[in-house]
Order: C-alpha cells, then sequence, then structure tokens
C-alpha cells in the first residue's frame, strides 16, 4: 500500500532506532536514513528529532505518523471485509431450532452476519422437538440444528461446534400464586417441574433430574412430548417448567423467570452427507475457527 519512504519512516517510527528499522526491515542503515531524507525532502519539513541518544518524531512527524497508521488500518479492513467474501451463494438454508425459541434471544450474531453476506440465501427457519429436528437433520430435510451435545453426539454422520451457551431458568405463570411472593426456587417446594419427554428429547429428563439433585430443590418432575404442551400446562397453574432464556416465554407478560445456576452449552449441528455451500458458510459464521473436523 506505501511507497518504500513511508514503509521506512514507520519502522524507524515505531523503533525509534535507526538501526533497530534497520535490522526490522533487512536492510542496511545508510538506506534508511537516506528514504527518510528523501521523505523529508519530499514534504518540506522534518519528521524526527535526532539526538546520540534517540530518535523521536517531530510535532510534524507525529501528524505524518497518525495519518498513516490510520490509512493503514482501513487498508487492513477492507482486506479482511474482502477475504470475508465467499464465492458466490444462493438457495435456501433450512434451519432448526428448539419450539419456543425466540430468535432475538439466541446468544449469537451468526444469522446477522451471515444474511449480510449471504443475501441471495433464503433463510428457513423451522421449530422443532429436539428429537425431531435430529430425525429430519438424518433424513436431509433439515440443513443445520441447534441443540445440547447430548442431542447428537452418539449419531452416525452427525458432527457439531459449538454456537453459544445459554443460562436455564425456571418458568412460572405469572399468576401463580407463588409468583407473587417467590424470590429463590426454594420457594417453589413440592411443586411439579414440567420437563420434555424422552420422545421430545434425549437430555432433558436427565438434565433436570442432575440439577434436582445438585441444587437440592424439592421438585416432583412432569413430562410432556413437546413445549407447547409446557406451556399451555404453566398457564393453567399445573406446574413450573425448566427451559432456557432462548425462550420467547420470557418476553410475555404471562410467565415468570427465575434463573438457576447452571448454563445450557448449544452446539450447531449438521449431516456430513448431506452437508452444502451455504451450511459451511453458515458455520464459519457461528464458529469463526470452524473446519470439517472442530469435534
Amino acid at each position: 500500500m506505501f511507497a518504500i519512504p513511508e514503509i521506512y519512516f514507520l519502522a524507524v517510527a515505531d523503533t525509534k532506532n535507526f538501526s533497530r528499522a534497520s535490522e526490522k526491515l533487512f536492510v542496511s542503515q545508510p538506506a534508511v536514513s537516506k528514504q527518510i531524507s528523501i521523505l523529508e525532502e519530499e514534504l518540506g519539513f522534518s519528521l524526527f528529532e535526532r539526538t546520540t541518544r534517540m530518535v523521536r518524531l517531530t510535532p510534524k512527524g507525529k501528524i505524518i505518523y497518525k495519518a498513516i497508521k490510520d490509512a493503514q488500518k482501513i487498508w487492513d479492513e477492507a482486506i479482511n471485509l474482502a477475504r470475508s467474501i465467499k464465492e458466490h451463494i444462493q438457495g435456501h438454508l433450512r434451519i432448526g431450532l428448539l419450539y419456543g425459541w425466540s430468535m432475538s434471544r439466541l446468544n449469537t450474531t451468526a444469522f446477522g452476519t451471515f444474511q449480510q453476506k449471504y443475501p441471495d440465501v433464503e433463510l428457513v427457519i423451522e421449530k422443532h422437538t429436539y428429537r425431531e429436528m435430529t430425525a429430519m437433520l438424518l433424513n436431509g430435510s433439515l440443513d443445520l440444528i441447534f441443540c445440547p451435545k447430548g442431542e447428537v453426539s452418539n449419531i452416525p454422520n452427525i458432527r457439531y461446534c459449538h454456537a453459544f451457551k445459554t443460562p436455564l431458568i425456571v418458568l412460572l405463570s405469572s399468576t401463580h400464586p407463588v409468583a407473587a411472593y417467590a424470590k429463590t426456587l426454594d420457594d417453589f417446594a413440592g411443586m411439579d417441574i414440567l420437563a420434555m419427554n424422552w420422545e421430545a428429547s434425549l437430555i432433558t429428563g436427565t438434565l433436570v433430574e442432575q440439577l434436582i439433585s445438585e441444587n437440592k430443590w424439592k421438585f416432583q418432575i412432569r413430562t410432556y412430548p413437546n413445549f407447547e404442551s409446557i406451556l399451555v400446562a404453566v398457564e393453567r397453574h399445573q406446574g413450573c417448567a425448566i427451559t432456557c432464556l432462548c425462550s420467547g416465554a420470557c418476553e410475555s407478560s404471562n410467565f415468570k423467570y427465575y434463573l438457576t445456576e447452571a448454563d445450557l452449552q448449544i452446539e450447531c449441528a449438521w449431516n456430513i452427507e448431506t452437508l452444502k455451500s451455504a451450511a459451511l458458510a453458515f458455520l464459519s459464521e457461528v464458529d469463526l475457527n470452524f473446519s470439517a473436523n472442530c469435534t
């Protein structure tokens, strides 16, 4: 981007020494001095104050240094942006999310950055149970899914990379009598906690049991085949629900939520037999260090 005199000028300004600048540039010290003299003659003023002990920028030199550094930053940003633009990708990308999740509550920027870089790709978002999403990923009707690791870790042909983490919460109807005074989950003693059953999720039941054991909660577990049924039951005061902060119910005045001390790790998973270019591009936005072997 810059001519030799400007490059040599930056080296001297950064090292504050002609000798160290020449070492940095792999040239002789006289060559550095000559290029600085050429630049100063061209500009019509001195760039450095030279003493026997050190070299420092003159006030005018500081202005030139800042201008070149600013230009260098803009140049570097332009190069990075250009390199980030991949080959032209179009078509559609089908992504599965858990029913009840709100797009605005997902702790990832991947959707926004992907749409900016690949405007010709249509994002199709579908919401299902975890088990339904896994089956659809295997049969090719979904390209990517977001789910906990345990839902896909032992399934052949499925790979995954870390997407984000989200706090686990306990959801309660805002009109439930307990909601009027509850401060912590200890105030929920004896209440049923509602969670997805094995047909909807491989790991939710085990996760809830583990949380109850670790926190010594006094909950009784009841399971349902999907999160829609759970929300209806919570609104009818039939218990509270274990979910995560991605849930759109957190935005509704019909519910109150209470943070647990646990996080849910969410992965982005794909089928190695049906992975296409749009999915690869999306995965690169999910994980900047993404590679096909990231698991």
